[in-house]
């Protein structure tokens, strides 16, 4: 098999990183490919990094989001699909690294029933190079393990076939700026493509301080909100596929009851709309004296700072 596979970047002002990245695609085994970098709007050094590597290989392919469009790595990631050619899609990230064999071995995985070929990552720290963790690809309940977290593919696990995402119209959503991939990923899922599963390392995922899961933790409200507009939508299509189980309304339950109190401490402005997303979830559960204990530590906190424990 040597079919070709488009690998698409989006990037913005990865000066820093996206040479070893695209070292790493240049050195792959597996020949066939296409890497198109579409920049987000990058200010450093970015494009005459890219540049020096379209002299070097013309299989890379540089092109800028149009100004006119919305800013962020989805749309780049559905720019970049527009202008592919493979039979291929192979969602990458401008800061992270390719392993030498990892296309080779992914596309010796596919046949014709074959969707959709599943790699594993390895974390590591950017400034002292220690490996931080592997994730898990593999589940007997994956819907609930890759909504809550257990199960992980990140954007560059999978190797997609672009026909089986052509035909399900699967495109990144532009509105959403944190959990991009696991919406994209999620959505696919519920589409119940034919997986192959290679457990073996195929990628390096970076971790560093710009990175998006990052800024969560230092408590970026932008991305909050996007989290909780992702998990409420897929709220109301795991309600419209009948896949709604326990496991996924009691994890909801505990990410927004965990969100608002961060937000809380953090005397963030916004904590009323984190509220409101709370209380709206334990009503539809019908968790009753949850609601009113977290309503009262919720007015308790805004008016005396204590009191947040009642937040359950």
């Amino acid at each position: 098999m040597n079919k070709l596979v488009s690998i698409i970047i989006p990037t913005y002002n990865r000066g820093c990183f996206i040479e070893e990245t695209l070292a790493s695609v240049l050195a792959q085994t597996y020949t066939n490919w296409e890497c198109i970098v579409v920049d987000d709007g990058s200010n450093d050094n970015t494009e005459e990094i890219v540049c020096s590597y379209i002299e070097k290989d013309k299989r890379f392919k540089y092109f800028h989001r149009p100004q006119d469009q919305i800013k962020g790595p989805s749309y780049c990631r559905n720019y970049g699909f527009k202008r592919s050619v493979g039979e291929y899609i192979y969602w990458f990230d401008s800061d992270d690294i390719l392993l030498s064999e990892a296309l080779e071995k992914r596309i010796s995985c596919f046949d014709d029933d074959v969707d959709v070929v599943i790699g594993k990552a390895e974390f590591f720290d950017s400034d002292s190079k220690v490996i931080l963790f592997r994730n898990i690809i593999m589940s007997n309940n994956l819907i609930q393990d890759y909504f809550i977290g257990k199960v992980t593919f990140y954007v560059s696990g999978p190797l997609w076939k672009k026909k089986f995402l052509l035909e399900h119209y699967l495109f990144f959503d532009e509105k959403t700026s944190y959990l991009d991939d696991w919406d994209f990923n999620l959505r696919a899922l519920y589409k119940v493509p034919n997986i192959f599963y290679l457990n073996e390392v195929l990628f390096r995922y970076r971790s560093h301080a710009y990175s998006l899961s990052k800024q969560v933790n230092f408590l970026n409200i932008e991305e909050l909100l996007s989290e909780c507009f992702t998990r409420n939508k897929h709220y109301v299509l795991l309600k419209k596929y009948k896949m709604l189980n326990t496991g996924i309304r009691l994890f909801m339950l505990d990410r927004y009851r965990v969100i608002l109190r961060d937000v809380l401490m953090a005397n963030e402005r916004r904590s009323s709309f984190f509220y409101f997303n709370l209380i709206k979830l334990q009503l539809q559960n019908k968790k009753i004296w949850n609601f009113i204990k977290s309503t009262l530590g919720f007015i308790i906190y805004k008016i005396f700072k204590k009191g947040y424990v009642l937040i359950k």
